[in-house]
């Protein structure tokens, strides 16, 4: 059954901002290898930085793909 909820642009934006802010809140010291995953990832995304991060994005599709075998 196919979702009937759609979100806009802006929400999805919303939402990857409170990703962002939630791995960098928790992982200050930069500790914890999976929330800086998510966080590169997350913030490559927002759209806000004025560096592409094309390092992160590419750190996505890599994650992505490994993550297809689940």
């Amino acid at each position: 059954m196919k979702s009937t909820n759609k979100f806009s642009p802006i929400k999805y934006r919303q939402v990857l901002e409170t990703i962002e802010k939630i791995a960098m809140i928790n992982n200050q010291n930069e500790d914890n290898a999976v929330l800086n995953d998510i966080y590169c990832i997350a913030h490559a995304f927002v759209g806000k930085c004025k560096n592409l991060h094309f390092d992160w994005k590419e750190l996505q599709e890599k994650i992505d793909n490994n993550l297809k075998t689940f």
